[in-house]
C-alpha cells in the first residue's frame, strides 16, 4: 500500500497567542469553555508517594518548572488561539493535531533520569530557571495527527496518528518514553529522543522565552530582494539566511541557528564539507512530508565554502553570546556533548 503523508507544522507564535488572550476570554468553545487548565501555582506536587517525586519536587523548587505524569487534556492541549489536540478518523472527518497519553507511572523515574541524561545536565542553572517552559508532560505515548491518503486498492482519505518523540505546544512541551520502551533503548535512540526535544525546546525558546533581537534581526535585510529572490541553500546562505527567501523570517533563523548549536559539535559546523552547489533545497521528503534536511544543511555550514561572505558566522555569533552573557549558558555547548 502507498501511502502519502502530508504534514504540517503545527506551531503557535507567542506574540499573536498573547495579543489574542483578552479578546478569548470572553468568547465560547464548542466542546468546552475556552480557558487554562489553570495558573502555575494551582498545580500540586506531588502528584503521588513514588521516589521520584521528591525529585520532581526539588526540580519544581530550584526552577519553577512542573514534571507532570498526571495531567489534564486542557494542560496538553489548550492554546490561546484554540486546542491543538488532534482526531485520528477513518474518513476525512478528523483533525490535524497531536495525541499524547500520560507516562505509565512505572517508569517515570528512569524516563526522569533520561530527560537529565539529554537535556537538563546540559544546561545553566539560569538557563534551566529562565529558559525552561512552565509544563513539562511526562507521556508514554507522544503522536502527529496528519491528514493522509492512500490510492490503493481504492482511494481513501483519513487522518492517522504517527508517533513523534516530543512536541512543543504553547506553555508546554510533551516528552515520550514514559513506558517499558525505555527500558531497552539504544544509544542511537537516546541521541534522537536529545534531539527531538532540543528542536522542540529551540522552538519554545524563540517564539516564548528569548525572542530575535534587534541586532539579529537587521544584522540581514529580510525585506530585501536579495533575500526575497533566492531559493538555493548556496544562495540564501551567501546571503546569511538558514531558509528559502520566500519562506525566511528572523524567528525561523534564530531558531536554526539554536538547533545548529545544540544538535551539532562546532567541529562539525566548521569542518570543510565542499559546497552546497549539490543541495537544491533546504528540505528533504521524508514518509510523504518535507522537513528540514538539518545534517545535510548544518555540515560544514560555517565553513568559508558553505559561508562564503562569512554572513552566517556573523550571525552565529550574535545568537550564541546573547545567550551566554544574558543567561550564562553557551548553546554551542550542548551539541559539543553529542560527539
Amino acid at each position: 500500500m502507498t501511502t502519502i503523508l502530508m504534514r504540517y507544522t503545527n506551531t503557535i507564535i507567542a506574540s499573536l497567542a498573547l495579543a489574542a488572550t483578552a479578546t478569548l476570554a470572553s468568547c465560547s468553545y464548542d466542546e468546552d469553555e475556552l480557558a487554562p487548565s489553570g495558573i502555575a501555582s494551582s498545580y500540586q506536587l506531588p502528584q503521588g508517594s513514588h521516589d521520584y517525586d521528591d525529585t520532581i519536587q526539588k526540580f519544581h523548587d530550584d526552577n519553577g518548572v512542573y514534571l507532570l505524569y498526571k495531567f489534564s487534556d486542557k494542560d496538553a492541549y489548550w492554546t490561546p488561539t484554540g486546542w491543538t489536540n488532534g482526531t485520528p478518523s477513518e474518513g476525512s472527518d478528523g483533525k490535524q493535531g497531536f495525541t499524547v497519553k500520560a507516562a505509565d507511572e512505572n517508569y517515570v523515574g528512569q524516563q526522569i533520569d533520561l530527560l537529565d541524561e539529554v537535556w537538563f545536565s546540559k544546561l545553566s542553572a539560569t538557563a534551566k530557571k529562565r529558559l525552561l517552559p512552565t509544563l513539562i508532560l511526562l507521556c508514554s505515548e507522544v503522536n502527529d495527527v496528519a491528514y493522509m491518503y492512500t490510492f490503493t486498492p481504492v482511494f481513501k482519505a483519513y487522518y492517522g496518528e504517527s508517533p513523534i518523540l516530543s512536541h512543543y505546544n504553547y506553555d508546554n512541551i510533551c516528552v515520550t518514553y514514559g513506558s517499558s520502551a525505555i527500558t531497552s533503548l539504544t544509544e542511537e535512540q537516546k541521541k534522537a529522543y536529545g534531539s527531538s526535544i532540543l528542536k522542540s525546546w529551540a522552538e519554545y525558546i524563540s517564539e516564548h522565552k528569548a525572542e530575535p533581537t534587534t541586532e539579529f534581526s537587521t544584522s540581514i535585510n529580510y525585506s530585501s530582494s536579495d533575500i526575497t529572490s533566492k531559493s538555493s541553500p548556496a544562495d540564501c546562505c551567501a546571503a546569511g539566511t538558514l531558509n528559502a527567501g520566500y519562506n525566511t523570517s528572523a524567528l525561523k533563523d534564530w531558531q536554526l541557528f539554536l538547533d545548529m548549536m545544540m544538535l551539532y559539535p562546532e567541529s562539525y559546523l566548521t569542518e570543510d564539507a565542499g559546497d552546497l552547489s549539490s543541495l537544491w533545497s533546504f528540505t528533504d521528503y521524508v514518509n510523504g512530508g518535507y522537513v528540514y534536511n538539518y545534517e545535510g544543511i548544518f555540515h560544514g555550514i560555517l565553513n568559508i565554502k558553505r559561508d562564503t561572505k562569512g554572513l552566517l558566522k556573523q550571525r552565529y555569533d550574535i545568537v550564541r553570546n546573547y545567550f551566554i552573557n544574558n543567561y550564562d549558558f553557551d548553546p554551542q555547548t550542548v551539541g559539543n556533548s553529542r560527539k
